[in-house]
């Protein structure tokens, strides 16, 4: 073999040994370091989630009796202010008349039969309004139920343009039915 073809052999057989050196050490080298960066990253996720818990758990352990002062004072003032009696639901009915007379409005308030239901938590009272007046009166009367201290909600809503005279309606006023959803103390 002449000189020539020897530096060809040897540079080739160096250049093979350089890359089999690279892809059979380096490359699983990288590969590792890789894998290893990917799971240190999430241990320090899952550390810092616990560490975060944890320290909400010792907040929540310190304030534990104020939370719970907190939660009663609100079970109070939900009981006693939002809820109706279900015995006797004068408050209710009195704002009611407060409420039509102060908008002068033309209504009646029944209990529905079967009156007290059966909810997951609360017990409920459901009352039939119906009557007659002018629509931006009915409309503030609306308002003023919905955003009252009682927790209700309103199932039904009809509204209809009163025909007094059939020749001659009028837009002006209107009839309603509405059904309320009342929450009842226990």
């Amino acid at each position: 073999m002449n000189y020539k073809t020897q530096l060809y052999l040897s540079i080739f057989t160096i250049v093979i040994a350089i890359i089999g050196v690279f892809f059979f050490a380096i490359c699983p080298i990288v590969s590792s370091i890789k894998d290893n960066s990917y799971e240190l990253l999430n241990d320090r996720r899952e550390l810092a989630s616990i560490e975060y818990l944890t320290k909400s758990f010792e907040d929540f352990e310190k304030n534990f009796i104020l939370y719970k002062e907190g939660l009663e004072e609100m079970e109070g003032l939900l009981s006693n202010e939002s809820l109706i009696d279900p015995e006797i639901p004068i408050e209710f009915i009195n704002f009611f008349k407060e409420q039509s007379s102060a908008l002068d409005l033309n209504l009646r308030i029944l209990p529905i039969q079967d009156p007290i239901i059966q909810e997951e938590y609360w017990n409920s009272l459901k009352f039939r309004i119906t009557g007659i007046g002018r629509v931006d009166h009915m409309r503030s009367f609306i308002e003023k139920i919905e955003n009252s201290k009682w927790l209700l909600g309103i199932n039904e809503i009809s509204i209809n343009i009163y025909k007094e005279d059939l020749e001659n309606p009028t837009r002006d006023y209107v009839a309603i039915n509405i059904v309320i959803k009342i929450y009842a103390q226990d």
